[in-house]
């Protein structure tokens, strides 16, 4: 494995804790609209989905990422 593949493997692995992470805050936001607690359960969300987002993205491997830190 060379330097390019093996960031590309950290890249993934990022997406992925970040993925989960956005996932549960996301179910915790849900849980807390349907008890209904406060308007302070749509917090997760702002965390929630941006952290989803990047970590999908992260998934994908980060193509603009990896080509700015590994030109051809």
């Amino acid at each position: 494995m060379n330097t390019s593949e093996i960031f590309g493997l950290i890249i993934r692995c990022a997406g992925l804790v970040l993925s989960l992470l956005g996932i549960n805050d996301i179910y915790r936001a849900l849980i807390m609209l349907v008890q209904g607690i406060s308007m302070t359960s749509f917090m997760p969300f702002l965390f929630g989905i941006p952290c989803l987002l990047i970590g999908i993205w992260f998934l994908r491997g980060a193509p603009q990422l990896m080509s700015f830190s590994y030109p051809h």
